[in-house]
């Protein structure tokens, strides 16, 4: 829950007073599944976000299927430039 409440509370700060952006963010939920916290936009699948694990040697471990990245780090704000890019991404291609 600490990366999904990242997640909601970084994307408003990101998107830079975007009104029409920061409407969409109602449109982000999570699922959580065994070993696995998947966050999205609209829907599940196509509108993947990013995929987290707990880490083994750091303390997040994330995955973001649009470009198969895998990014471990100790501090959320790493990925800051990814979730923006991903966000944007996925309000283009689903409205």
């Amino acid at each position: 829950m600490e990366v999904y409440q990242y997640v909601k509370q970084r994307l408003p700060f990101l998107i830079a007073r975007d009104e029409d952006l920061y409407r969409r963010l109602d449109n982000i939920y999570f699922r959580d599944y065994r070993g696995t916290f998947a966050i999205s936009y609209k829907q599940n699948r196509k509108g993947s976000l990013l995929n987290f694990r707990e880490g083994t040697d750091t303390r997040y471990r994330f995955d973001f299927p649009e470009s198969g990245e895998t990014v471990t780090t100790d501090t959320l704000s790493d990925i800051d430039e990814r979730l923006l890019d991903i966000f944007m991404t996925r309000v283009e291609e689903l409205g």
